[in-house]
């Protein structure tokens, strides 16, 4: 019986862990587009709109009771230009809200508000406001967070009129100069 139990349990904990970060099974790539994604906990003090660039924020992360607090997967608005720390990007219309969890885009397209006008095929990153931007790559240790697909303001339904979106594949690289 005790066999059983741990058994189960076991399988419980792996299938938690397995959740934490969304690769789908089964796709329909005519259809669909293939995003991964990462569940996340906004501690920022505010509020994370869709449409921007997060960056990790381990040093935030505090749980009294979890000694892996400084591994949790804490996120705040890529506000100083973070290069390497850069995580992914708000999914439109899925605002994360302070002290709540939510998703963010690991690896796949996604709409991004546009900072300074990206160019088609080049690399992008994020600014100092969280939004998409050219790769300038002149620095150490800075990170494209993906590729431009579609540069101009995207005019689906989520053209609101005020901000200008742009296509990214985000699919993080990692560059060090040196």
């Amino acid at each position: 019986m005790r066999k059983v139990l741990f058994l189960a349990l076991a399988l419980l904990f792996v299938a938690g862990v397995a959740n934490a970060t969304s690769i789908p099974l089964s796709v329909d790539p005519k259809n669909n587009p293939v995003v991964w994604t990462e569940t996340v906990y906004n501690g920022s003090g505010s509020t994370i709109v869709s449409g921007y660039i997060v960056a990790w924020d381990f040093d935030t992360a505090d749980s009294a009771d979890n000694q892996y607090d400084d591994m949790c997967p804490y996120v705040k608005l890529n506000a100083t230009d973070e290069g390497v720390w850069q995580a992914g990007i708000v999914p439109y219309g899925k605002n994360i809200a302070n002290g709540d969890t939510g998703a963010i885009v690991i690896k796949g397209p996604a709409y991004a508000l546009i900072g300074t006008t990206t160019v088609v095929d080049t690399l992008v990153a994020g600014d100092g406001s969280g939004k998409a931007s050219p790769f300038d790559g002149g620095a150490n240790d800075e990170c494209a967070l993906g590729v431009c697909i579609k540069a101009v303001q995207v005019t689906t339904a989520i053209d609101n009129g005020a901000d200008s979106w742009t296509l990214i594949y985000v699919d993080p690289m990692r560059f060090d100069e040196n």
